[in-house]
């Protein structure tokens, strides 16, 4: 008797709290009609164990208002990141080609050093390219040269120095950006940006290089061949 009593009162417990959850679904309000202390009783009790028992559960799906929050706030850290993204993908060019204009001068200066103080370029290459010429800039840098800037393929005794580079970088930034061909100014120092897609401009007589891009860089503080 005592066990049974006990639980019905179980019962009843559960049916206050799954009676309140099933009231907002509108599960229960049929049976709100006929009288709370109905529900009380030992039917309502039964099948509120057999609920328990089974491990029925109540689910509801997203309201209109939840969804329309939802997507507001997809939108707002959308807004957020997008820009970021943006400045971090400029941000990045313009690391690109400070790093590769270091690379090309620092290249310029040491062929400058091995070969009496002349810079790549400013001699013919000995394999068709002359003097002041974008092929002789760029063979003498990626190849094996003698002392005079003649160029060869392999290493030999008499083609000891060098390669400065592996191979010319492509701009990384402007409207020639992807390009990585060479245009020559032999009239200005430093150079001038020159027209065409080229993506680098070279002086031979100053082993002077810059980009060859007016465009100004993601701040709006400088311009690309300034760098």
């Amino acid at each position: 008797m005592v066990y049974r009593q006990a639980n019905d009162l179980d019962a009843r417990r559960i049916a206050r709290g799954v009676r309140a959850v099933l009231w907002r679904r509108g599960a229960v309000r049929a049976t709100e009609k006929k009288g709370s202390s109905q529900q009380d009783g030992p039917g309502f009790s039964a099948f509120l164990r057999r609920m328990e028992w089974s491990r029925i559960g109540v689910s509801r799906g997203f309201s209109l208002v939840e969804l329309v929050i939802v997507v507001v706030i997809i939108g707002i850290i959308a807004a957020i990141a997008v820009p970021r993204i943006s400045a971090g993908v400029g941000a990045t060019g313009e690391s690109a080609l400070m790093a590769d204009l270091f690379a090309l001068r620092g290249a310029i200066d040491r062929y400058a050093a091995e070969h009496g103080g002349d810079f790549p370029g400013v001699r013919a290459d000995g394999q068709g390219n002359g003097p002041n010429t974008p092929g002789a800039f760029e063979s003498q840098l990626i190849k094996y040269s003698n002392g005079s800037g003649n160029v060869s393929d392999s290493p030999d005794a008499a083609h000891e120095f060098g390669p400065y580079v592996r191979a010319i970088p492509a701009l990384p930034v402007g409207g020639n950006k992807g390009d990585d061909t060479v245009a020559i100014d032999l009239s200005n120092s430093p150079p001038l940006v020159a027209g065409g897609s080229a993506g680098w401009v070279y002086n031979p007589t100053t082993g002077e290089i810059i980009a060859n891009s007016d465009d100004a860089n993601q701040a709006g503080t400088r311009a690309y061949d300034e760098y």
